[in-house]
């Protein structure tokens, strides 16, 4: 897992940028939108981090939105919202959750009927 620095961060808006430009700079000549997302997706590209990666044409698309709605700064990686936040559930919680549980049946609760 690569740590999210800022440089990081960047250097992955750089990279969905590089995927996007042509359409965002109007170089692209095809026929839709559409056909360039499918045909974004029909590469493998590397990684900031050195891995190789293939993306769906939604992705593709989700990174056009949200570049057209707020600029570069939308392409960036964000940072979790629990980061530095426990993530399990307190004793009281558990406590509660314990006794509302529902008992398993085992094998002893049934009565078995020869026929």
């Amino acid at each position: 897992m690569v740590r999210l620095t800022d440089k990081y961060r960047t250097d992955v808006a750089l990279f969905r940028y590089g995927i996007l430009a042509p359409l965002i700079s109007d170089t692209w000549e095809g026929n839709s939108d559409s056909q360039f997302f499918k045909e974004a997706a029909n590469k493998t590209y590397t990684l900031p981090n050195g891995k190789e990666k293939n993306y769906t044409p939604h992705t593709i698309y989700r990174w056009y939105l949200a570049y057209s709605k707020d600029g570069f700064d939308a392409l960036k990686i964000k940072n979790r919202g629990d980061s530095g936040k426990f993530r399990r559930i307190d004793d009281c919680r558990s406590d509660h959750l314990y006794e509302k549980r529902i008992p398993k049946a085992s094998c002893n609760t049934y009565k078995t009927e020869t026929y």
